[in-house]
């Protein structure tokens, strides 16, 4: 499951691997951390595709493949583009990439699924919007008693790329439930939430 107080754990671990640390950092890290995983747990919406034997169920799974590396690209992207450069934002995003991707690593699905029991899934996360995470970070930066134009700026890049990693990804479940009779294979489809 996906939590603010590990997903910080996993930005400091990351930071101190590049001797960034300090009350700043953890500030930083608590504050990103705090402002996106309740993003992602309120707003993700989990849409699937579900093979199996008709019938209804739930589907549990997570991602089928978080990869830290095109976060920390997607970040990159972002720092450019808020007009944020210097020396140290290459280490900036290999340290945000690495402890927020490894937290979405241990995230789990769960979701309803109509027209089959028994079966798998596969699909997408949907619903997440960059201004909204933006704004939580962003309160959560006011929190710690981080501000400044350089806070907005990396509040908007770090939001606008966890969104567009976020939903670039597979989400895969497995699922159970109740088979209709005679059971056939079947088409159906789920909806459910992050965990």
């Amino acid at each position: 499951m996906i939590a603010s107080s590990s997903m910080a754990s996993a930005i400091m671990g990351a930071a101190a691997a590049k001797s960034m640390s300090g009350q700043d950092m953890e500030k930083l890290a608590r504050s990103l951390s705090d402002g996106i995983v309740p993003n992602i747990l309120s707003k993700a919406q989990v849409i699937t595709v579900d093979n199996g034997t008709s019938g209804s169920g739930t589907g549990t799974g997570g991602f089928a493949s978080v990869v830290s590396s095109d976060l920390e690209s997607k970040l990159l992207s972002q720092f450019a583009a808020n007009s944020m450069m210097g020396e140290k934002i290459p280490d900036l995003a290999n340290v945000l990439a690495t402890g927020i991707a490894s937290e979405i690593q241990k995230s789990q699905v769960q979701t309803i699924v109509a027209g089959v029991g028994p079966g798998s899934g596969t699909g997408y996360i949907m619903g997440l919007d960059p201004s909204s995470m933006q704004g939580q970070i962003m309160g959560m930066f006011a929190t710690n008693g981080l501000s400044g134009q350089d806070i907005v700026n990396l509040a908007a890049a770090v939001a606008a790329a966890v969104v567009q990693f976020i939903s670039s990804l597979t989400v895969t479940t497995v699922d159970t439930g109740s088979t209709t009779t005679p059971p056939s294979s079947a088409t159906g489809s789920g909806t459910g939430k992050i965990l």
